[in-house]
């Protein structure tokens, strides 16, 4: 899998994998069940990574709400997949920083100032120094708002830290019939609101589907 592609909701087979009744991962991770705490999401796949987070800005702005991703990756986000994948990019807030200790700052900032979700992208890797977690943590608790960070963390290391509240590690894999599944695993959940997998069917960028 490429290093920051993204894989694209197949609509037509979404519930293929699983009866009608239950809920897709989409469905559960909305970011309304991620308000008031800090979520991880870790995978060894980064195009997993950028995959479920885009899922979760759609869904955010479906319910009017505003969403922001912060990174500092020597790659950048590729503004026509996020377009692809139904993000209204007008109203999406991108900043690229400096360095990793940039991105909590900035999250902060937009957080108070009304976003609703703010992906702290750290798949070039997270800051040494995890202060920001009770920051963020006081934050998000106080205006109703999520955090989700991106991690390449394998499941069984440890997680940023300890006021995490929900941890999920994202695995891709492709299909017999064409495509790919997108399953999420709850790793971690302090509430016990989450189910314990999601899956989702997708179909690849060009030249991977």
């Amino acid at each position: 899998m490429g290093s920051r592609l993204l894989y694209f909701a197949d609509d037509q087979h979404r519930h293929e994998d699983h009866p009608p009744d239950r809920a897709s991962h989409t469905e559960a991770l909305s970011p309304a069940l991620l308000r008031g705490r800090i979520c991880e999401l870790s995978s060894e796949q980064p195009a997993a990574l950028l995959t479920l987070a885009t899922r979760l800005i759609v869904a955010a702005q479906r319910q009017g709400r505003d969403a922001a991703w912060l990174y500092a990756a020597s790659t950048p986000l590729y503004p026509p997949d996020l377009a692809d994948a139904g993000v209204a990019l007008a109203d999406l807030t991108v900043a690229r920083l400096p360095a990793p200790h940039d991105v909590p700052r900035a999250a902060e900032m937009l957080l108070r100032a009304g976003v609703a979700l703010a992906v702290l992208d750290f798949i070039a890797g997270p800051p040494r120094n995890r202060d920001f977690l009770h920051r963020l943590a006081g934050i998000v608790r106080c205006r109703d708002c999520a955090t989700l960070c991106l991690t390449t963390s394998p499941p069984t290391a440890p997680s940023l830290g300890a006021l995490v509240g929900v941890r999920l590690n994202a695995v891709l894999a492709r299909r017999s019939r064409g495509g790919f599944t997108l399953s999420a695993t709850v790793l971690k959940d302090k509430r016990g609101a989450l189910h314990r997998t999601f899956s989702e069917v997708y179909r690849g960028p060009l030249g991977l589907r």
